[in-house]
């Protein structure tokens, strides 16, 4: 108590995470009519949770389901990504320009023209 100037800080942790393990078995017991065998159940958890192999075997599926990332430069990743986004950009406005400069839409309307003209000929 001396060196840390007495020991509240040092136990307000482990007395939360213990509250939050007891809250956890307790929400599991609760059901248990009889309360003998709701604290039979009781200790038998707290001796499963205390055991260094389960707790071991839960670490282990803990990391094995965590996701992995991969390493990388995100500032070099952004960059990149921009740049080829750019550069799509400028590829769909130039096929857009081409198409434009082509003018289907002005081949269309002669198309239409004409064929209004052939058949107004025909029924005079």
């Amino acid at each position: 108590m001396r060196i840390y100037n007495g020991i509240s800080d040092t136990l307000e942790d482990d007395i939360e995470w213990i509250h939050q393990i007891s809250a956890k078995i307790e929400s599991h017991v609760s059901r248990i009519k009889n309360k003998g065998q709701q604290a039979h159940v009781h200790s038998k958890m707290e001796v499963i949770q205390n055991c260094s192999l389960v707790r071991e075997k839960i670490e282990q599926s803990q990391l094995a389901s965590k996701r992995v990332f991969k390493k990388r430069n995100l500032n070099v990743c952004l960059v990149e990504r921009g740049v080829r986004q750019k550069k799509e950009r400028d590829e769909s406005r130039a096929e857009t320009q081409r198409y434009l400069e082509e003018k289907p839409h002005a081949l269309l309307i002669s198309t239409h023209d004409k064929k209004k003209a052939e058949m107004l000929s025909t029924t005079t």
